[in-house]
């Protein structure tokens, strides 16, 4: 009887032990930011009823006809290199920056849900897996890092859960397989490297490794078919067959992801490229050039299709919106502040101009209902527009942010 209720009392004791140790270590790898933590329960209760509050009632993705203005993420102190929408629930961005920070944000208020603050040097891209269960960052300290996002107890609590090594120079671009299963990403170092995240996700490796790596795409024309300059973005194929990167050397290259074959070089632009993205079918291309201009390609043949003349200074990003409207719109915006909106029905003519950055725009992101799109740039600064199912010819005065009234450049 002794021996028995002195097994039983240990027993308790190595339980008690146990989730003491449990709680310890989950502690000790959460990501402390200051930020005040949420009940889940309440939050998705809250979400459920008012993710999409502004939302004019009747207006659906294919009826929007022109974006405006909606309200600014301020916080970093420096300029902002990347924003992206969180891709599953959707008012959740992520935004990194020349401050070396990553912060995600609640576009319906506003507020801080993260401050993120591992990396050593600037913050260049960012990018969220499809699934929504991890956020990619690269940055000039020549490291990606993994975050893995905890649903189960409160939304938003981040934690960085695997480095990837390898890289010899700042990392310009990321991008992820639509079905989260490898990431591409691209360098200052003229390399492309495509990574196998399944792997990551199963080590959950908390140390710095180059382990992940599937192959290496260098940049020596020599003996390989790699740029011989700078790549500047990279960029998957949403069939997840092939990959596109854009270059400092001025092409456009397009690659085979399961093997790295080079399938085609397209040329036309006469200054390097800094973006592009693939309209939601993957039948066509747009890149984003320092030579002023935007190109429409034939994905397929690379062909250039298209050349759109409407900005005065370097193109720094442009994107498709989302498959809910059919990518009808075009946006695209760079060094002169200027956020141009092209309609695919109009045979991609300029339909507007928003002018709500005091300085360069450096990028766009999609919202994943279609609904809303967002710029950052060097003015610190992360705004969003909202669609509205009346064209700005028919304005009334929400068009311009300087002074809320109508006027030639953006009706």
């Amino acid at each position: 009887m002794y021996n028995f209720s002195t097994s039983v009392v240990i027993v308790v004791i190595v339980i008690v032990i146990v989730v003491v140790l449990v709680s310890t270590m989950s502690d000790k790898y959460k990501v402390n930011t200051g930020e005040k933590k949420t009940n889940n329960d309440a939050l998705m209760a809250e979400i459920n009823q008012q993710v999409y509050l502004h939302i004019p009632k009747g207006l659906a993705p294919a009826k929007i006809k022109s974006y405006v203005f909606e309200h600014t993420l301020k916080g970093h102190k420096k300029a902002v290199y990347c924003c992206a929408f969180e891709p599953t629930i959707g008012f959740l961005i992520a935004t990194c920056s020349h401050d070396m920070t990553c912060v995600i944000w609640d576009i319906r208020n506003g507020s801080r849900v993260r401050t993120l603050k591992e990396h050593a040097g600037w913050i260049m891209h960012l990018a969220w897996t499809p699934d929504g269960n991890f956020l990619l960052t690269a940055s000039a300290d020549k490291t990606i890092k993994m975050w893995t996002v905890h649903k189960t107890f409160v939304w938003g609590d981040f934690e960085c859960v695997h480095t990837f090594l390898g890289h010899t120079d700042i990392i310009m671009g990321l991008s992820i397989t639509p079905d989260s299963s490898q990431l591409i990403s691209c360098s200052k170092d003229k390399t492309l490297r495509v990574w196998d995240l399944k792997d990551a996700v199963k080590t959950m490796l908390r140390k710095e490794t180059d382990r992940a790596q599937l192959y290496c795409i260098k940049g020596n024309p020599e003996y390989y078919d790699g740029h011989s300059l700078s790549i500047m973005k990279v960029c998957v194929n949403p069939n997840g067959t092939d990959f596109m990167s854009v270059s400092e050397d001025m092409t456009v290259k397009r690659w085979m992801l399961s093997t790295g074959e080079l399938l085609l070089t397209y040329t036309g632009h006469t200054e390097p490229i800094l973006g592009l993205d693939f309209r939601y079918d993957g039948v066509f291309l747009a890149t984003a050039s320092h030579d002023k201009t935007v190109k429409l390609w034939d994905v397929e043949n690379g062909r250039c299709a298209l050349t759109l003349r409407g900005h005065k200074d370097a193109v720094y990003d442009v994107k498709f919106t989302s498959p809910s409207n059919k990518g009808r719109f075009l946006i695209s915006c760079g060094h002169d502040s200027r956020i141009i909106v092209w309609d695919s029905k109009k045979n991609f003519d300029l339909l507007h101009i928003v002018k709500s950055h005091l300085g360069w725009v450096l990028c766009l992101s999609i919202s994943p209902d279609g609904y809303r799109f967002a710029s950052a740039g060097g003015d610190h600064k992360c705004n969003l527009y909202i669609g509205r199912n009346r064209s700005c010819n028919e304005c009334c005065g929400e068009c311009c942010f300087d002074c809320r009234q109508c006027c030639s450049i953006c009706c």
